[in-house]
């Protein structure tokens, strides 16, 4: 399935969960890597609230060795060395999208079967500025605090090989009250692309156990 199918089938997906939703509910989305769902759910008149599922500073720690694990030396190398280029707020435009090229199929399951990276620009001083945000969240307790109050129904889907690690999506679940939890064996990142049908069952039977 190319990047446009994946991203067509998705923004069905999200129209019919849209249509689904009766009397102005809202829709509360855990983990949404994909911005044109917020877009399209928002736009539909629900609101929509993005939430990272990270659950704790040292995520970032595990999931930069998992994504690392299966790099050449040279590949690892060149990665950290970006990094420290990211960080030191001396990195190009160039060098992010070399890291990320080199990232990218580590996301899947199989990196051998990874979709081909999507060509885009990546800002730098965005990049920067994100990452000290969010942890600026983290060292605050933000979502710590604000995810015991949710109460909206809260469904996780994650990939067992997904890079970042299980524990923080099942810890972040533990805080919402009531939140569901379902892993998708064998896949990694990006179950629109690796597991097609899988997001559209669990949520399927997430919405048809809510009447």
């Amino acid at each position: 399935m190319s990047q446009g199918d994946a991203q067509e089938r998705a923004a069905r997906f999200a129209a019919a969960i849209a249509r689904h939703v009766r009397g102005g509910s809202d829709i509360l989305e855990i983990g949404a890597g994909e911005g044109s769902l917020a877009t399209l759910l928002a736009s539909a008149g629900h609101r929509v609230v993005a939430i990272d599922p990270l659950a704790a500073h040292q995520i970032f720690s595990e999931a930069g060795e998992n994504l690392r694990r299966r790099l050449t030396p040279k590949q690892r190398a060149r990665v950290d060395e970006v990094e420290e280029m990211r960080r030191a707020g001396t990195a190009t435009d160039v060098d992010l999208r070399e890291r990320w090229t080199i990232l990218w199929p580590q996301y899947f399951a199989d990196p051998t079967a990874a979709a081909p990276p999507a060509g885009y620009s990546i800002g730098v001083d965005c990049s920067r500025d994100t990452n000290a945000s969010i942890l600026e969240h983290f060292e605050r307790g933000t979502l710590l605090a604000g995810l015991a109050s949710v109460e909206l129904p809260v469904l996780f889907v994650h990939g067992a090989r997904d890079p970042m690690p299980l524990w923080s999506v099942e810890q972040t679940a533990a805080i919402v009250p009531g939140a569901e939890l379902v892993v998708i064996p064998g896949c990694g990142h990006f179950p629109w692309w690796e597991a097609p049908g899988e997001i559209e069952r669990a949520v399927a039977a997430f919405l048809a156990a809510r009447g």
